[in-house]
């Protein structure tokens, strides 16, 4: 393990860079330093394509729809053939392009590359015998299920297997740390991604089948190594998405993995991590199934600027089993599994005060000194200290999706799929350490359940309109279990005094208030038969060859801890202005129902007069002279979300991209973390505003690919209206938040993501960076932190050890090579639980051995 001191911080920093050129020096062949530099250059001229599309008897085909799209797979031009199956697309950039052409239910495609002012053919052959091969047959099945989630209007933003190999982690990089890279994704600790100045709200498919939300945590069921490509769709979405909106992200399964990868991970903080993964298509049916195993010093953020955190051991694993078998050449069924297991400590932060009222209660004299604030205390006969809490966290998942997709006549598709989903969370208190420092120690449980039924079905009423319409239905139960140690709090009869230094004041009659003794309070809610229902239709409608408009309606209703419903329009727009510019624009109405597993509904009458109770008074309207707060369910939230953006080609290498956004929110949905568990509450806030700009970059050209992506945003809400005891102890704070627009704790102000990848002398060279401007703190997120900057290094490769072994592929990685201290939170400001700081310098190997089967 390394362990890095502050005082050798520059030593770290040359240590980690020397080691990384030592690796990738390593790999280079004893030549390779006398290679001629190779110089980039991006050709401004434009080509044409002119290509003929045939049937299974050689015959022309007309009416074939064209679409022709770049290298990062985006439709950048559309066509159609004429009577004599000719097309021709003019005022192409050089580059390399596919090319696809589809009439009916028969598909193909074809890559080509344009050259400067050079005219280059394309052939495609449509229904012949080739259509018929398992190959052919899952590209139409992966086209089908494309039909079905148009993204007109909406912002889109993919991760192809491709890119993921480049980051410095490869597979091995953590799932929500792939979507960091992503405009307008913002860091937070345990997990937690903030999109587009969101919290959370975030909806995950796989295959485009949706999976139920999950008890929040920062344990994660989805690997990346499971993910053929991973698509955020975001901004004004069609009406087929709905109820979490901030961020769709779907995830396409690797499904044709013929062979297997077993693989060796790890380094700093005693990191191991063994996987494998196993593929094999026999005829019409295909498996792959994946797994690893994960151990370290590091699960959590640590509570320190320290290299090594206190009480942060980790240990997790996942599984995950894709199956499919095709009936035919238009039916396909498939099956998938995922779990995860995960244990946590809570990581400890060091040098915390004893409360002394809570010390001499426990010991029952006055030995403890309030005025010195101790930072340990002996109780009974054990020396209680913040470095030897034992907090522990235990997360289980799994789900498991069947669905059936189907092509059939005219180019009609379909996909039904029945989905399932069981999530728990169960936090162990340390039943001393915690009422010493909280005067509470809480064993709290989570569990949620989930069966639901989803389809959707895509069918072309003529060339220029396309039908879309599904439906969703889930039932959930939910069960929010929780054991609480606390104190007392009594008011003495006449005469007695309180023990020493846990005299709180006094009544009304001049008596001191005193802790009692500490006493259990179980406050169980269960709450079953939660239900979800939604439909939607929309029309997908091609205007002219360049210009699509897909316009909608979407139903919710839920009905759980509230109920609410709502009918919501959309309304969005793509338009290939030219072969280089694209623009597109939306409109969405949101309903977003609160996540019915994290509302605990806990009974406050049952903590009144004890450490647990409430700092204001439940029940009356604040006022500037009665600063009280209610305890009012969670409500859903409504809001109105406005979409622009423009994408243009300024060479067939260089991309760039302009997004604005505006969402206008009532009943704003908040989480924060109130307590020692690490699960979120709900909480609203009455009227809330959101709106933030995006730029993006992308180069790619030879063995050089590169992006640089800048997010502007502002998220700010007030006056709190639901959960008020839970979210607001203070009830100035709450006064405050009543009277003011304030900024919500997840505002991150200014977001920078960056990489860039290089092939040379066989290795692939890689750096990834991060920015972000720094989260709210303090009263009321009046304050911010300071920004957070991590640069990451990698090199990777393949080495063929002998004709007999066959090939290993090598991997390092350097994270957060300047060793920066990144300050994530420092404890205050709403919801906020704990301190986190981000990862200091680590290094990590990697050995992957690919095989055939």
């Amino acid at each position: 393990m390394l362990s890095f001191a502050p005082a050798a911080r520059l030593r770290t920093r040359r240590y980690l860079i020397a080691a990384f050129l030592g690796f990738a020096s390593s790999t280079l062949p004893t030549h390779a330093f006398a290679a001629d530099a190779q110089l980039l250059a991006a050709s401004t001229s434009e080509g044409t394509i002119q290509g003929i599309v045939v049937g299974g008897d050689g015959k022309p085909l007309g009416s074939a729809k064209i679409q022709l799209l770049n290298a990062s797979g985006k439709v950048v031009a559309q066509a159609q053939s004429d009577a004599h199956g000719i097309f021709t697309i003019n005022g192409i950039a050089a580059g390399t392009y596919t090319v696809n052409a589809a009439r009916g239910s028969d598909f193909n495609s074809v890559d080509v590359q344009v050259s400067s002012g050079q005219t280059s053919k394309a052939e495609l052959a449509l229904g012949t015998k080739e259509l018929n091969t398992v190959t052919v047959t899952a590209r139409r099945f992966e086209r089908a299920r494309n039909s079905l989630s148009p993204s007109t209007g909406s912002s889109q933003y993919t991760f192809d297997a491709k890119t993921i190999a480049q980051l410095p982690e490869g597979d091995n990089t953590q799932f929500n740390h792939v979507l960091l890279q992503a405009p307008g994704v913002a860091n937070d600790n345990q997990g937690q991604l903030h999109i587009r100045g969101d919290h959370n709200d975030i909806q995950y498919r796989i295959n485009g089948i949706i999976l139920p939300d999950g008890v929040s945590g920062f344990g994660q069921v989805l690997d990346t190594r499971f993910a053929k490509s991973i698509t955020l769709n975001t901004g004004a979405l069609p009406a087929q998405y709905g109820l979490r909106t901030a961020g769709v992200i779907d995830i396409v399964t690797k499904d044709r993995y013929d062979g297997g990868e077993v693989e060796m991970y790890g380094g700093s903080h005693d990191t191991v991590n063994p996987s494998f993964e196993l593929g094999k298509t026999v005829g019409n049916f295909t498996g792959y199934v994946t797994g690893q195993y994960l151990t370290n010093n590091l699960g959590i953020e640590n509570t320190t600027d320290s290299s090594n955190a206190i009480h942060d051991r980790t240990r997790q694993g996942k599984g995950f089993a894709y199956l499919s078998y095709l009936l035919d050449s238009n039916t396909k069924i498939s099956a998938l599994y995922a779990a995860s297991a995960t244990r946590f400590e809570i990581p400890n932060n060091p040098d915390q005060p004893v409360d002394c009222d809570f010390v001499n209660q426990l010991n029952g004299n006055g030995a403890c000194d309030g005025g010195t604030n101790p930072t340990s205390a002996a109780v009974g006969g054990a020396n209680i200290d913040s470095r030897g809490l034992n907090e522990r966290q235990f997360e289980r998942n799994q789900f498991g999706i069947l669905a059936l997709q189907g092509v059939g006549a005219d180019d009609l598709t379909y996909q039904v799929a029945a989905f399932q989903r069981v999530s728990t969370v169960s936090f162990s208190a340390d039943p001393v350490g915690d009422l010493v420092f909280n005067g509470t120690a809480s064993d709290i449980k989570r569990k949620a359940s989930v069966l639901g039924l989803q389809g959707d079905l895509s069918y072309p009423l003529t060339d220029s309109h396309t039908i879309t319409t599904g439906f969703s239905a889930s039932t959930e139960d939910d069960r929010a279990d929780n054991r609480s140690t606390v104190f007392t709090l009594n008011a003495t009869s006449p005469g007695p005094s309180c023990v020493s230094g846990t005299t709180l004041g006094t009544d009304s009659n001049g008596n001191p208030t005193c802790f009692g003794g500490p006493t259990t309070i179980v406050d169980n809610n269960p709450k079953n038969g939660n239900t979800t229902a939604s439909i939607y239709v929309q029309d997908k409608w091609e205007v002219t060859k360049s210009l699509i408009v897909n316009y909608g309606l979407r139903y919710d209703h839920v009905s759980a801890f509230v109920t609410g419903q709502q009918l919501s329009p959309r309304i969005g727009m793509i338009d290939y202005l030219t072969p280089r510019t694209t623009i597109h624009a939306g409109y969405s109405r949101y309903f977003t129902p609160p996540p019915s597993e994290l509302v605990s509904n806990s009974t406050v009458d049952k903590f009144a007069n004890t450490t647990l109770a409430s700092a204001t008074q439940p029940g009356c309207t604040p006022t500037p002279g009665n600063n009280c707060v209610l305890n009012s369910p969670v409500q859903p939230e409504r809001s109105h979300y406005f979409d622009l953006g423009v994408l243009h080609q300024l060479t067939s290498s260089y991309t760039v991209g302009l997004d604005a956004y505006y969402r206008y929110a009532r009943n704003l949905i908040d989480e924060g973390q109130f307590g020692t568990a690490l699960i979120f509450t709900p909480f609203n806030y009455a009227q809330g505003h959101v709106y933030g700009l995006e730029f993006t970059n992308a180069y790619h050209q030879g063995n050089l690919s590169a992006y640089l992506n800048f997010a502007k945003s502002v998220a700010q809400a007030t006056n709190n209206v639901s959960a008020q005891s839970v979210a607001f102890p203070d009830p100035a704070e709450f006064a405050y938040v009543s009277q003011h627009y304030i900024y919500l704790d997840h505002n991150q102000a200014l977001t920078i993501s960056g990489g860039a990848s290089y092939v040379l002398w066989r290795t692939t060279f890689g750096i990834e960076g991060t920015y972000e401007d720094g989260l709210r703190a303090g009263f009321a997120n009046t304050a911010k932190l300071k920004p957070n900057v991590q640069f990451d290094l990698s090199a990777s490769r393949s080495v063929q050890i002998s004709d007999a072994l066959g090939k290993v592929d090598l991997r390092m990685a350097v994270i957060n090579v300047l060793d920066r201290r990144n300050e994530i939170r420092d404890g205050s400001g709403i919801g906020v639980g704990a301190p986190a700081w981000g990862p200091r310098a680590a290094l990590y190997f990697g050995i992957a051995k690919p095989f055939n089967i």
